[in-house]
């Protein structure tokens, strides 16, 4: 993804979240994994038409889990992560991360 440009990307992004959801499923989220932070500086010219972009800082990862865990529960999310685990139990979203669909830069 790399090589993409933005709007590739943005057109790419919105077809995966329109696409149908399988039974039992009231959302998607989509990790968005960037620990080149290629993209960090333009996750404001993203416009997704059904999902929200949820920036992960290394320190907001317990504010991001509640969000997605408790709070909001059937709302779309890209989950924008540029950080990288060494370990991956370090990641506090790593439970959310294995029933989404995942997408690296």
């Amino acid at each position: 993804m790399a090589s993409m440009d933005l709007q590739t990307i943005t057109q790419d992004l919105n077809r995966r979240f329109a696409a149908p959801l399988l039974e039992f499923y009231k959302r998607r989220i989509i990790f968005w994994y960037d620990e080149d932070r290629e993209f960090e500086d333009k996750l404001d010219e993203l416009e997704l038409d059904t999902a929200s972009v949820l920036a992960l800082t290394g320190t907001n990862n317990f504010a991001a889990k509640k969000l997605l865990a408790v709070d909001d529960t059937t709302s779309n999310y890209l989950v924008y992560c540029p950080v990288h685990y060494e370990k991956p139990e370090d990641n506090l979203l790593m439970g959310v991360a294995r029933y989404c669909t995942w997408q690296r830069s």
